[in-house]
């Protein structure tokens, strides 16, 4: 696949969000790395949004020039080749509460990223205050942790039942995250992959990219809108 255009990616960000016109939207991140010097750690941003770089970053990711199905610079999180101990090797982290913004009603949230390892494993965080997680695994299929509909006092895991995507190709995956609702849903590829409910309806707080050991993975092309009241 090729890079998605930043039109395109808004009309994919509508989509995520279940709106056919753009309403007043925020851009609060627009993050792909090809403005950063390529074979080097990653340069923050703390300033006002939209941010065009990560908050915070633990570890030792590095932007670099090309990685399998991505073809322009994106960041690499290597856990193969950096030993860490510990179950954490490296972490980005897109915040919003630092920014001084009012909490939007919905958000949409799309990235691009590869698994190019069979023993990767990649946790994509959600904290609203409490974290949803998607867990990305090197075999193709993901894992959903969120609260379960019929208890809300449990959390409840949702498996995919068969691969939903293969490593070394590109995986597009957009979310929207509902605080009308209290709901959030993701898909993959254009495909529905979960739908299910926020903990608490309480504020986005921020977006982590989280690699373990001997993961071998890269991230792109994130971007997070925030819509105000949708009817």
């Amino acid at each position: 696949m090729e890079p998605l255009s930043a039109a395109t990616w808004f009309l994919h960000l509508l989509r995520a969000a279940n709106l056919s016109q753009p309403p007043t939207g925020v851009v609060l991140y627009d993050v792909d790395f090809n403005h950063q010097q390529a074979e080097s750690p990653v340069v923050l941003d703390n300033g006002a949004v939209p941010r065009a770089r990560p908050t915070v970053v633990t570890g030792e990711p590095v932007v670099v020039r090309s990685f399998d199905a991505l073809v322009d610079q994106r960041l690499l999180f290597d856990c193969v080749r950096d030993k860490r101990d510990g179950n954490l090797c490296s972490k980005v982290e897109l915040r919003l509460a630092d920014a001084d913004l009012p909490n939007y009603a919905v958000y949409s949230i799309a990235f691009d990223l590869i698994l190019s390892s069979p023993g990767s494993m990649l946790h994509v965080m959600l904290d609203v205050p409490s974290s949803h997680l998607m867990a990305f695994h090197g075999g193709g299929t993901i894992l959903f942790r969120g609260r379960d509909p019929s208890d809300v006092s449990k959390w409840k895991v949702h498996r995919s039942p068969v691969r939903v995507f293969h490593r070394r190709e590109l995986v597009r995956v957009s979310i929207r995250l509902d605080r009308q609702t209290k709901e959030w849903s993701a898909s993959v590829n254009g495909a529905a992959a979960y739908s299910g409910n926020l903990r608490r309806g309480g504020d986005f707080r921020s977006l982590r990219f989280i690699a373990h050991p001997g993961t071998l993975a890269a991230i792109d092309n994130i971007v997070i809108v925030g819509f105000p009241e949708v009817r």
